[in-house]
């Protein structure tokens, strides 16, 4: 029955990551939403193992492009997709890898041009 109690409580629980600009690692942060204290300790310390240390990179790096990336999309619906692709695709892979600067340049290609964003084609490159 215990297993049981515990196993609903940890699906219900809500898991928020922050990142530390300072140090460039993800802080995992766990609540059960007061119905158990002690067992969120355990489950964020997993989830601390099981995460790279890079993703704390990686979250400054999105930090650092969330207002270009806002300027070009400025649909909150349609900017959240383009996270989820972006933070689980090719650029997060360069961020990881430590080739920042590529992973600037794969971002800025998948972002719409300021032209195409007002239905304007975008004029060919010279």
């Amino acid at each position: 029955m215990l297993a049981v109690g515990v196993l609903v409580i940890f699906l219900h629980c809500t898991n928020l990551v922050t990142a530390d600009a300072k140090e460039t690692r993800a802080i995992p942060l766990t609540t059960t939403a007061g119905t158990s204290p002690t067992l969120a300790a355990p489950i964020c310390r997993r989830i601390e193992r099981a995460a790279p240390a890079a993703f704390g990179t990686l979250a400054a790096f999105a930090g650092a492009m969330r207002r270009i990336v806002r300027a070009r999309l400025p649909d909150v619906a349609e900017r959240g997709s383009f996270w989820r692709g972006v933070l689980t695709g090719r650029v997060a892979t360069l961020v990881f890898a430590g080739r920042a600067t590529e992973a600037a340049a794969e971002l800025y290609r998948a972002l719409p041009s300021p032209a195409r964003r007002n239905g304007t084609p975008a004029s060919p490159a010279a």
